[in-house]
């Protein structure tokens, strides 16, 4: 777990203008949180088939070149050796926070225990996103 956290967490100022993520019409915000959970679910499911092409599809702007297929290959193998397969995922809020669309997912990983009865564990998913040119792109990402 400890190489999934700094792999996908990263942190990096953007201007985001004069105008925060709140200020915008109802229609551009609905349509950046759907943008959103679509990029979210998207890197969820990546992680949980191991497929690194969908997490790159899943990772517009700059992070997208920050993770190489074996750091992938490595986070992938770590969080299961340490929590299993995640076996679900749903979107729990979106938090207030200007500029950037800032999502939280609860994650369901399972992983057989020693007396052979599944152990069943959540943790939270982070993801930021803001929209740049009309393209929403994720800031960071990572398990909390």
């Amino acid at each position: 777990m400890a190489a999934l956290v700094p792999l996908l967490a990263s942190c990096r100022m953007v201007d985001s203008g004069e105008r925060g993520f709140h200020d915008v019409t109802a229609s551009e915000r609905r349509d950046t949180l759907k943008a959103s959970e679509r990029l979210g679910d998207g890197i969820l499911k990546a992680f949980r088939e191991g497929d690194f092409t969908a997490l790159r599809q899943n990772l517009p702007g700059e992070l997208k070149d920050q993770m190489t297929e074996k750091d992938f290959s490595v986070s992938c193998r770590n969080y299961r050796e340490k929590f299993g397969e995640i076996r679900d995922f749903r979107l729990l809020t979106d938090l207030a926070t200007p500029a950037f669309c800032n999502l939280i997912w609860v994650v369901t990983f399972v992983k057989p225990g020693s007396n052979g009865a599944d152990i069943r564990r959540q943790l939270l998913f982070r993801l930021v996103t803001i929209q740049v040119d009309g393209r929403t792109n994720v800031v960071s990402c990572g398990f909390l």
